[in-house]
């Protein structure tokens, strides 16, 4: 039998509709994972590829405590936004200090009170201030949103594979999907390993175009 990894991912959104977690699995299932599991309240799915068995749990604040009861250790965590009050700081903290890849919008003042002194996850920044490990540029958006994301310094992928800084062209609806939840999203794939080079989202889901290296 062949072994896969299974990798638990946490989502912490403040888009409208979760999109952060309908792009994951819409990327998903164009790089060829197939849906094992959904439940009916769309906040958690069980995905399968040939390298891994992605684990996706969408928390919302109404069942971020239940999420903490139930001890998962999240080997990845986005966060898209930087206002932690409706989750709660210290609950917030507990799953980042147990988490072993930290993505989070640094675009604000209060992300960086999740993070403890003795903290050992992986923390990766994105958004628009300098100091972001990952940034948008070349940024246009009307109806279609085109920018170019940078890569500001390697990051190793969840099976220690070096990812040399570079960037990556994307294209989406703006009326489908937040700019941040995009960084998140593809960030995260490209930590599973994924070799994403660069990406289409349109209004029509069958226009949709995910290219990965040759």
């Amino acid at each position: 039998m062949k072994y896969r990894k299974t990798v638990f991912i946490g989502i912490i959104d403040s888009s409208e509709g979760d999109s952060t977690y309908s792009l994951l699995k819409e990327i998903l299932s164009l790089c060829n994972y197939y849906t094992l599991y959904e439940n009916s309240p769309k906040t958690i799915s069980i995905f399968c590829g040939d390298k891994s068995i992605p684990i996706i749990v969408n928390i919302r604040p109404e069942n971020i405590r239940a999420v903490e009861e139930l001890g998962i250790d999240f080997d990845i965590l986005l966060l898209t936004f930087p206002y932690i009050e409706s989750y709660g700081e210290d609950v917030l903290k507990r799953i980042v200090s147990k988490t072993q890849y930290f993505i989070v919008n640094s675009d604000g003042d209060k992300w960086n009170k999740l993070l403890d002194d003795n903290i050992k996850s992986i923390i990766i920044t994105y958004g628009f201030n300098s100091k972001a490990t990952i940034t948008p540029s070349s940024f246009n958006s009307q109806d279609l949103l085109e920018m170019n994301i940078c890569f500001q310094r390697e990051i190793k992928t969840i099976e220690e594979e070096v990812i040399e800084p570079f960037e990556l062209t994307i294209k989406m609806d703006m009326v489908k999907i937040d700019i941040y939840s995009a960084i998140a999203v593809i960030t995260c794939c490209l930590i599973l390993g994924m070799d994403i080079v660069t990406t289409e989202f349109s209004k029509s889901s069958r226009e949709n175009k995910l290219l990965k290296k040759s």
